[in-house]
């Protein structure tokens, strides 16, 4: 454990719970060499995320954040040391130590939530792939992405999607990955042309992790369930009503695509069959973007 000392001192005598001192923007990479100086709360602290939870906030000139919870028993949190022995949950969700059960040091995270400020145009398809990876990689592990907040955070610099706020998923439950995903960034489409082309793209990067086997038959539900909310949402908006053609198009191609991949192992021409369907679809796909 990591003698903290200075770094509760000065978080209790912060603004953060009333005072004049905060943490010091010297923040390191390796958590276990963190060293904090006291300074204004100007200089080295700023809020970068605030919900019904608690408040997130940014040590200047660091890659860290403090997330602290909304606790009344705040004081008593800060007497415990740093624990760098944390649990898949939280690593999935960006945190590098936590003090308590109240506080984490979280890694900083640059962008900004999904919205209508940003165009679709802007959302690579790379990002979007690495995006679903990251979502699936962690429904794997047990874990569910809360889509119904604004939890992708965009990279305006880079192009970077990142998905945040994961919780312990119930028995059985299978995340749809396109669907899930499709919510969190239609903001950024104004018509049924932005529509099809975010859903291209979507489409595209789950057919691209099919194709490298990352994502495998297990755990998939069919695409019928997947897309049912995305396919509500273009239902609800009129100026999303042309997309409803698309949609069931894709929906039939991805669960031809899906079948043929439960049959695959059956024999080398099932295999190729799959193989050149998923080829044939990211090429049409790729070639409409």
């Amino acid at each position: 454990m990591l003698n903290i000392t200075i770094l509760r001192n000065s978080i209790f005598k912060s603004g953060v719970l009333n005072s004049k001192k905060i943490l010091n923007n010297r923040v390191p990479q390796n958590p276990q060499s963190i060293k904090y100086v006291p300074q204004s709360i100007k200089d080295s602290f700023e809020i970068v995320g605030k919900g019904a939870e608690g408040i997130v906030y940014k040590i200047k000139n660091s890659n860290f954040t403090l997330k602290i919870n909304n606790n009344k028993k705040i004081k008593e949190e800060l007497n415990n040391p740093i624990n760098l022995d944390i649990k898949k949950l939280d690593r999935t969700n960006h945190i590098k130590a936590k003090i308590g059960n109240h506080i984490s040091i979280m890694k900083y995270i640059e962008g900004s939530p999904i919205s209508v400020n940003i165009s679709s145009e802007t959302l690579p398809t790379s990002s979007i792939k690495e995006c679903l990876k990251y979502i699936y990689n962690a429904a794997s592990e047990g874990f569910r992405h809360d889509f119904g907040g604004k939890n992708i955070l965009f990279n305006k610099k880079n192009g970077k999607l990142t998905p945040i706020d994961f919780l312990p998923s119930r028995a059985g439950y299978k995340e749809n990955i396109i669907n899930n995903t499709f919510i969190q960034l239609y903001p950024t489409a104004k018509t049924s042309e932005d529509v099809n082309k975010l859903l291209r793209k979507i489409s595209l990067a789950f057919v691209e992790l099919l194709k490298d086997n990352t994502i495998s038959r297990k755990g998939l539900k069919n695409i019928s369930g997947d897309l049912k909310q995305t396919k509500d949402i273009i239902n609800i908006n009129k100026e999303f009503a042309d997309s409803t053609t698309f949609v069931n198009s894709l929906e039939r191609k991805l669960q031809d695509i899906i079948n043929k991949k439960a049959n695959q192992g059956i024999s080398k021409d099932f295999h190729d069959d799959y193989i050149n369907s998923l080829e044939a679809l990211e090429k049409e796909l790729k070639a409409t973007i």
